[in-house]
Protein backbone atom coordinates (compact mmCIF):
# COMPACT_ATOMS: atom_id res chain seq x y z
CA UNK A 1 0.00 0.00 0.00
CA UNK A 2 1.64 3.50 -0.67
CA UNK A 3 1.50 6.17 1.68
CA UNK A 4 -0.70 8.80 0.77
CA UNK A 5 -1.26 12.53 2.54
CA UNK A 6 -4.25 13.27 3.79
CA UNK A 7 -6.03 16.14 1.97
CA UNK A 8 -7.03 19.25 3.58
CA UNK A 9 -9.92 18.89 5.45
CA UNK A 10 -9.50 15.92 6.02
CA UNK A 11 -7.78 13.40 8.65
CA UNK A 12 -4.36 14.51 10.09
CA UNK A 13 -1.35 12.86 8.70
CA UNK A 14 0.13 10.65 6.41
CA UNK A 15 -1.97 7.40 5.16
CA UNK A 16 -0.77 4.12 6.73
CA UNK A 17 -3.63 1.64 6.86
CA UNK A 18 -6.78 0.42 6.14
CA UNK A 19 -9.30 -2.44 7.47
CA UNK A 20 -12.73 -3.78 7.04
CA UNK A 21 -14.80 -5.64 9.33
CA UNK A 22 -18.06 -6.70 11.07
CA UNK A 23 -19.64 -5.93 14.52
CA UNK A 24 -20.10 -9.08 15.65
CA UNK A 25 -22.08 -8.79 19.24
CA UNK A 26 -23.81 -5.76 20.81
CA UNK A 27 -24.12 -5.38 24.56
CA UNK A 28 -26.45 -2.43 26.01
CA UNK A 29 -25.53 -1.21 29.44
CA UNK A 30 -27.71 1.54 31.68
CA UNK A 31 -25.54 4.56 32.36
CA UNK A 32 -26.95 7.59 34.14
CA UNK A 33 -30.07 8.64 32.59
CA UNK A 34 -28.65 6.84 29.23
CA UNK A 35 -26.92 3.93 27.67
CA UNK A 36 -23.31 2.01 27.15
CA UNK A 37 -23.32 0.39 23.99
CA UNK A 38 -20.43 -2.23 23.91
CA UNK A 39 -19.57 -3.50 20.35
CA UNK A 40 -17.36 -6.61 19.54
CA UNK A 41 -15.60 -6.41 16.25
CA UNK A 42 -13.60 -8.36 14.02
CA UNK A 43 -11.73 -7.03 10.86
CA UNK A 44 -8.62 -7.37 8.12
CA UNK A 45 -6.71 -4.92 7.03
CA UNK A 46 -2.91 -3.48 6.65
CA UNK A 47 -1.07 -1.50 8.89
CA UNK A 48 1.99 0.02 7.73
CA UNK A 49 2.18 -2.55 4.75
CA UNK A 50 1.63 -5.60 6.94
CA UNK A 51 -1.21 -7.43 6.67
CA UNK A 52 -3.45 -8.25 10.02
CA UNK A 53 -6.77 -9.80 11.54
CA UNK A 54 -8.11 -7.34 14.20
CA UNK A 55 -9.82 -7.99 17.39
CA UNK A 56 -11.50 -5.38 19.39
CA UNK A 57 -14.25 -3.96 21.97
CA UNK A 58 -16.11 -0.67 21.43
CA UNK A 59 -17.73 0.92 24.24
CA UNK A 60 -19.84 4.46 23.13
CA UNK A 61 -22.40 6.60 25.46
CA UNK A 62 -24.87 8.93 23.77
CA UNK A 63 -24.24 12.08 24.75
CA UNK A 64 -27.62 15.11 25.29
CA UNK A 65 -26.03 17.30 21.98
CA UNK A 66 -26.56 13.75 19.92
CA UNK A 67 -23.03 13.01 20.07
CA UNK A 68 -21.60 10.07 21.14
CA UNK A 69 -17.97 9.47 22.94
CA UNK A 70 -16.19 6.40 23.47
CA UNK A 71 -13.19 4.16 23.35
CA UNK A 72 -11.72 0.82 22.61
CA UNK A 73 -9.45 -1.56 23.52
CA UNK A 74 -8.09 -4.04 20.92
CA UNK A 75 -5.31 -6.62 19.31
CA UNK A 76 -4.01 -7.01 15.91
CA UNK A 77 -2.31 -9.95 14.97
CA UNK A 78 0.02 -10.72 11.83
CA UNK A 79 0.05 -13.49 9.82
CA UNK A 80 3.45 -14.58 11.80
CA UNK A 81 1.78 -13.84 14.98
CA UNK A 82 3.04 -10.58 15.89
CA UNK A 83 0.69 -8.38 17.75
CA UNK A 84 0.27 -5.21 18.59
CA UNK A 85 -2.49 -3.92 20.87
CA UNK A 86 -4.02 -0.76 21.32
CA UNK A 87 -6.44 1.56 22.94
CA UNK A 88 -8.49 4.68 21.79
CA UNK A 89 -11.12 7.01 22.34
CA UNK A 90 -13.11 9.28 19.93
CA UNK A 91 -16.45 10.95 18.92
CA UNK A 92 -19.04 9.87 16.75
CA UNK A 93 -22.57 10.93 15.31
CA UNK A 94 -25.50 9.13 13.90
CA UNK A 95 -26.11 10.22 9.79
CA UNK A 96 -29.80 9.86 9.97
CA UNK A 97 -29.54 6.68 7.77
CA UNK A 98 -30.86 3.71 9.74
CA UNK A 99 -27.88 2.88 11.62
CA UNK A 100 -25.14 4.44 9.53
CA UNK A 101 -22.65 6.38 11.54
CA UNK A 102 -18.94 8.45 11.47
CA UNK A 103 -16.59 8.23 14.31
CA UNK A 104 -12.64 10.05 14.36
CA UNK A 105 -10.26 9.94 17.29
CA UNK A 106 -7.08 8.51 18.49
CA UNK A 107 -5.39 5.48 19.28
CA UNK A 108 -2.27 4.53 21.44
CA UNK A 109 -0.30 1.01 20.66
CA UNK A 110 2.32 -1.23 21.92
CA UNK A 111 4.22 -3.53 20.35
CA UNK A 112 7.12 -5.58 20.75
CA UNK A 113 6.95 -6.93 16.44
CA UNK A 114 9.77 -4.89 14.78
CA UNK A 115 6.66 -4.79 12.61
CA UNK A 116 4.61 -2.14 14.55
CA UNK A 117 7.70 -0.74 16.96
CA UNK A 118 7.50 3.13 15.17
CA UNK A 119 3.88 2.88 16.60
CA UNK A 120 5.16 2.85 20.59
CA UNK A 121 5.61 6.58 20.05
CA UNK A 122 3.25 8.29 17.83
CA UNK A 123 -0.23 8.69 17.91
CA UNK A 124 -2.46 6.61 15.12
CA UNK A 125 -5.88 8.76 14.00
CA UNK A 126 -8.97 7.30 12.64
CA UNK A 127 -11.77 7.57 10.94
CA UNK A 128 -14.00 5.10 10.76
CA UNK A 129 -17.44 4.92 8.76
CA UNK A 130 -20.39 2.15 9.69
CA UNK A 131 -23.08 1.14 7.24
CA UNK A 132 -26.44 1.17 7.89
CA UNK A 133 -26.60 -1.76 9.04
CA UNK A 134 -25.15 -0.98 12.16
CA UNK A 135 -22.61 -3.60 11.27
CA UNK A 136 -20.01 -3.07 8.62
CA UNK A 137 -17.07 -0.77 8.91
CA UNK A 138 -14.57 0.58 6.72
CA UNK A 139 -11.88 2.14 8.61
CA UNK A 140 -9.18 4.74 7.32
CA UNK A 141 -5.37 4.90 9.71
CA UNK A 142 -3.19 8.36 9.92
CA UNK A 143 -0.40 8.53 11.78
CA UNK A 144 0.86 11.50 13.05
CA UNK A 145 4.81 11.41 12.93
CA UNK A 146 7.80 13.56 14.48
Amino acid sequence: MAVEEAKAGGALGELIGTESGTVTAFRVEKEGFGVRVESQFQGQGELLGIPFVDYVTYWSIYRPDGNFTGGANGVIFTQEAEAASYEGTGVGHMLGQAGAAQWRGAMYFFSASPHFAELNSIPVFFQFDIAENARDMEIKYYAWRW
